[in-house]
């Protein structure tokens, strides 16, 4: 037990830029802004910096200003979108290679 809520410690468990990558992904915001600095810890330890730029494009959307109607910003909206792609996110790719052994979303 490392001390870090269960969800951290699947990241922490984590082996792989995919299973990073998915768990960045699917990952709540709410987690990722309380906890952005273990996470961060987490990350550099694993040697993926592109996660780490994802975490904080992530963060810095998560925190950023919204239009009047409230949508994202461009800026953040964009930067985002870019670190996601660096990092290998690819909606829908873990889930669909998950879903034949049963564990669909179980983990996170």
């Amino acid at each position: 037990m490392s001390g870090f809520l269960p969800i951290i410690e699947i990241l922490a468990d984590a082996e792989g830029r995919e299973e990073v990558a998915y768990w960045l992904q699917r990952c709540p915001v709410a987690v990722i802004t309380a906890h952005h600095q273990e996470i961060r810890n987490i990350l550099n330890r694993k040697g993926f910096p592109e996660a780490v730029r994802c975490l904080d494009a992530e963060l810095a959307l998560a925190l950023s200003l919204r239009a009047p109607d409230g949508t994202f910003q461009q800026g953040p909206n964009f930067n985002a979108d870019l670190a996601r792609g660096k990092c290998g996110w690819r909606p829908g790719a873990r889930r669909e290679a998950r879903a034949g052994d049963g564990a669909g979303s179980g983990g996170l």
